[in-house]
């Protein structure tokens, strides 16, 4: 394998969450992994199902917990190239193309 992939949390933004995407959220007990359960994206609003418990988080009260994308971190995949991969690539592939048409140009 010449290069090795891993992921790192991030801070979300709107645009990142989406249903079922992966997330880290806090809780009493510490960071926690979910999922998005539901989003409501124009008010930034986003409902999680924690990893562990397959359930909604919830507040004291039962209700559904309200994320902001704020509150949550997604991970993004971080690439490691080995320098001898980066080093050995000197000699560059080329290709070229050849029409054929009977209109003049």
């Amino acid at each position: 394998n010449e290069s090795e992939s891993s992921y790192e949390w991030v801070q979300a933004t709107p645009g990142d969450l989406n249903i079922a995407t992966a997330v880290l959220y806090e809780a009493v007990d510490g960071p926690r992994r979910g999922v998005i359960y539901d989003a409501f994206e124009p008010v930034d609003h986003y409902w999680v199902e924690d990893e562990e418990t397959c359930e909604v988080v919830r507040t004291e009260e039962g209700d559904c917990h309200d994320f902001h994308s704020a509150d949550l971190k997604v991970a993004k995949t971080v690439v490691e190239f080995s320098t001898e991969l980066a080093q050995g690539a000197t000699e560059l592939q080329s290709a070229g193309v050849l029409l054929i048409g009977t209109e003049p140009q």
